[in-house]
């Protein structure tokens, strides 16, 4: 990383702001229109056993206005490569009873390639409360295809568990892709 020194008598606004615009954009020259993160606003029950489409339902930026209805579609004429990402903790609901945790992406309703994000965690000798599942994946997608994340759990008392509030689901159109 550079490192600048700052002049005597400190920074003018100027200098400040040209530096916020070159900044800015530097950003969309790698982003396109459409980008979103959401959240769980609450926490989502899971039946033992079961992969459930988890409800993110808290908007925290949706520029291209494309996630809606707990899915990202791909609007016409936005053919292209796309970045997903999820990060969600699962959660037992009760000490040491979740022996595994899992998520996936899904395209227009069916799993991707096992090998493009399908993500288990599992404790089945050690049951733990919580577990953390993450992945990103890219993929190219054309107009009204649509991106979902479905979760999995299992409870050694086949109880099942939940998805805690907070957990999110993100994704952008690469630039030039």
């Amino acid at each position: 990383m550079s490192k600048t020194q700052i002049p005597t008598g400190g920074i003018t606004a100027d200098a400040i702001d040209a530096t916020l615009v070159a900044d800015d954009a530097i950003r969309q020259e790698h982003v396109d229109a459409h980008a979103f993160q959401v959240t769980l606003g609450s926490n989502d029950t899971l039946s033992n056993d079961t992969y459930t489409k988890l409800d993110f339902g808290t908007e925290v930026v949706d520029t291209g206005s494309a996630f809606a209805s707990g899915k990202f579609t791909v609007p016409a004429n936005e053919d292209g490569l796309y970045m997903f990402t999820f990060s969600i903790i699962t959660d037992s609901d009760s000490n040491s009873n979740l022996t595994s945790g899992a998520a996936q992406f899904r395209k227009n309703g069916s799993t991707v390639p096992s090998s493009v994000g399908d993500v288990e965690t599992i404790f089945s000798s050690n049951p733990v409360r919580y577990a953390a599942v993450t992945s990103t994946m890219i993929i190219s997608l054309v107009a009204t295809d649509y991106i979902e994340v479905f979760a999995h759990i299992k409870s050694e008392d086949s109880s099942g568990g939940r998805v805690l509030s907070g957990s999110s689901f993100g994704g952008l159109k690469l630039a030039g892709a």
